[in-house]
């Protein structure tokens, strides 16, 4: 009989906000997974994502009579469901979840606390807050606290009557999508549509409206930065709905004529990417959403030492930490940023490697179901090399912005050059300090063009001339190692395999060619003494977050049910997490492994079908396969070539073709060090998801020889 999970919220809003991935976790694990809360516009969508939705209307606020029907139709509810596990977020879907679980002996249960409503309030009414917390607790088996200065707090308070609390993973209620937040061009459009100068600086506040956010104090500091001559514009998006919202919103308008303030919106991401950073001189936080993902766009935040917010931001990291109702040390904190623009773009950038590297919402999502289940966190393994000096060419790119926070946040000093954001640009790392020692990591290059558009010289000059330059500084420079990223479309474009590293290259196109002139190129420049000892990977195809290309294409499918019309044809990939990726770099780099040339792939390869019911169970939806037969595909494909459609023969190719490699050469040399991701597992279960977030729990040992084949 299949187990079944709750997971609960006061309104439905929450739960399709915050815990789809936590549902997506459960349902991942075997669970059938029924979603109670009150009625709510959210209820389709829930529906589709969850195998249930029951409601019950509970009340926000206090109210007796309405929380004594609530609990007992809470109680009739698990007594007929009979769960193995219950989630219970929000205080009041918490309290009433906790008590009616804990009477009809639900085995496991775990409280997820977002916040302390009782924080500012005072009275009588902050005693029946407490006394709610307290019991929430103490019908629960553990506190889940999204922040660790939340956890500390209640624990300060005594809040938490007896039971442990805990913080899952970096903490977070669901942590921040790094692919659909991510950096964009700056929107001068939108500026010029609200009415304001692209050429001076924009705030932006996003939250509710009420004085637990600190509007009047963010006031009371534009007013200071004013007085000192800097006449910042300020774009607030929060919903207008709390008592004081009004009174609010007419005095920023009274601040400036530069002030726009908006209602509610779904999609912050345009205003995001027209601000310069995002303000929060919040009083009271669980974990601040908005900052994440300001964060995730590379957008610095200065917000308060507050609980919960101070958790946030990494001070003068990731953004600035202020007091709470400080306005003239946050009238400093904006004037520090506003002008120095060098040092905004670099917290924005670092706040975007803590983005990816820790609030990946799978990472979020599994760590609090292990927490409710009791399942014992693996403790961070010791790493046996000291940290080593990455340089990372093309750092900026796909493949780059997975990597870096993965090696920063196992100890390594990187050091990044690209165009943009970067701590070097490829002009100054010539005159660069670098210390001696250092390994280069080589994955600038220019991607396959799928229109063909691109000439042979133009290949070259980037993926072989500027890999023998690079090669060149990083010998100039006494680095240690050398990676190469090539890629498997150096040897062959696609066959059933297995291909090892022993096959005579055959590239079929311009892109592979060029990426194997450029493994000639060093690998000749490798005989020369004193050089850097060098390894070439070739990776298969990369899965991860934001990810691009066809695997981007199949996304989309998935995410708007549109149907995969290729279930006719059979092929076999071998695919490769760009964690998987990460990890054998970091070996690489620090010389755990030796140094070579590698197919690098997950360890078992899976069709185009499974990926996109892989894809589908990681968004809670079962996607459409049509079995349409292969001569009217390709006859649509000829047509869509003809016609610049979606479908082209090329593009049918690329996703029906078979490639499938032999990775046993870098297996053996991993030794104690497997990889660490599989899709090919999860997509055979139709459960587990297959783009997994970047974490920082990488493993390690030793490893094995192995020798050079003939390139």
């Amino acid at each position: 009989m299949t187990p079944t999970a709750v997971v609960t919220t006061t309104i439905s809003r929450s739960v399709d906000s915050f815990y789809g991935q936590m549902i997506d976790d459960l349902r991942g694990r075997g669970f059938r997974v029924v979603v109670v809360t009150s009625p709510g516009p959210e209820i389709p969508r829930l529906s589709q994502r969850a195998d249930e939705v029951r409601l019950i209307e509970m009340a926000r606020d206090v109210s007796l009579l309405k929380d004594v029907r609530a609990l007992v139709r809470w109680v009739r509810l698990l007594r007929q469901l009979r769960p193995e596990i219950i989630i219970g977020g929000t205080p009041k879907a918490g309290l009433l979840s906790m008590i009616a679980s804990r009477l009809v002996r639900v085995p496991r249960r775990g409280y997820l606390l977002q916040g302390l409503r009782l924080e500012g309030v005072h009275g009588p009414k902050r005693r029946v807050l407490a006394l709610m917390e307290r019991l929430s607790s103490w019908c629960s088996q553990v506190v889940i606290a999204v922040s660790p200065s939340l956890a500390e707090e209640y624990r300060r308070k005594w809040l938490h009557a007896g039971r442990p609390v805990v913080v899952p993973n970096h903490g977070s209620s669901h942590g921040v999508d790094t692919d659909f937040f991510q950096p964009r061009e700056r929107n001068i459009a939108l500026l010029n549509e609200l009415g304001l100068d692209p050429d001076h600086p924009v705030l932006i506040f996003i939250g509710r409206l009420t004085a637990d956010k600190g509007p009047s104090t963010l006031i009371e500091a534009l007013r200071a930065v004013a007085q000192v001559g800097e006449h910042v514009q300020l774009v607030v998006v929060g919903a207008q709905d709390e008592r004081d919202s009004a009174m609010h919103v007419t005095s920023l308008r009274e601040v400036s004529e530069r002030v726009r303030v908006l209602n509610h919106l779904d999609d912050v991401r345009p205003y995001l990417a027209a601000s310069d950073l995002l303000v929060l001189p919040t009083l009271r936080e669980g974990m601040p959403n908005v900052v994440l993902e300001a964060a995730a766009m590379g957008v610095p935040s200065i917000t308060t030492t507050a609980t919960g917010a101070i958790d946030s931001v990494v001070h003068d990291e990731t953004g600035l930490l202020v007091p709470p109702q400080d306005a003239g040390a946050l009238g400093a904190a904006i004037l520090t940023l506003i002008q120095n623009s060098a040092l905004c773009a670099r917290l924005g950038a670092a706040a975007r490697d803590r983005a990816v590297r820790d609030f990946q919402p799978t990472d979020v999502a599994r760590a609090i179901v292990d927490h409710a289940l009791g399942v014992r966190q693996p403790a961070e393994q010791p790493r046996p090399w000291p940290p080593t000096t990455f340089v990372v060419t093309g750092a900026t790119g796909f493949v780059g912005r997975s990597i870096v926070p993965i090696l920063r946040a196992r100890g390594h000093r990187v050091i990044t050059v690209g165009r943009r954001g970067c701590d070097l640009d490829h002009a100054a790392l010539a005159g660069a300090a670098i210390p001696v020692g250092a390994c280069f990591v080589h994955l600038a290059g220019k991607a396959h063009d799928l229109r063909d558009d691109t000439l042979v010289a133009e290949y070259d000059e980037v993926n072989v001339d500027l890999t023998v330059e690079v090669w060149n500084l990083a010998r100039r420079h006494r680095a240690a190692r050398f990676v190469f990223m090539s890629s498997i479309k150096a040897v062959i474009d696609h066959s059933n395999g297995p291909i090892t590293e022993e096959v005579e290259p055959s590239p079929q196109t311009p892109y592979g060619a060029s990426k194997l002139r450029a493994e000639r190129a060093v690998a000749a420049l490798a005989e020369q003494p004193d050089s850097p000892e060098l390894t070439i990977l070739r990776p298969c195809l990369i899965y991860g977050p934001e990810v691009k290309g066809n695997l981007r294409l199949l996304q989309s499918l998935v995410r708007l049910r549109i149907p995969y019309p290729l279930g006719a044809f059979q092929n076999s990939r071998s695919v490769l997490s760009i964690r998987n990726l990460a990890h054998v770099v970091e070996l690489a780099g620090v010389g755990a492994l030796p140094a070579g040339l590698y197919n690098v792939a997950d360890d078992e390869p899976l069709s185009t079908v499974d990926i996109v019911r892989s894809m589908g169970a990681a968004a809670g939806r079962r996607p459409l396969v049509l079995r349409v037969p292969r001569g009217l595909v390709r006859l649509g494909a000829t047509v869509g070539t003809m016609v610049g459609g979606p479908l082209t023969l090329e593009r049918l190719e690329k996703m029906t073709e078979s490639l499938v490699v032999d990775t046993s050469r870098l297996r053996r040399a991993l030794g104690d060090n497997p990889l660490l991701d599989s899709y090919p597992a999860a997509a055979k279960r139709k459960t587990a998801p297959p783009m997994r977030g970047v974490t920082n729990r990488l493993a390690s040992g030793g490893s094995t020889a192995t020798s050079w084949p003939k390139i």
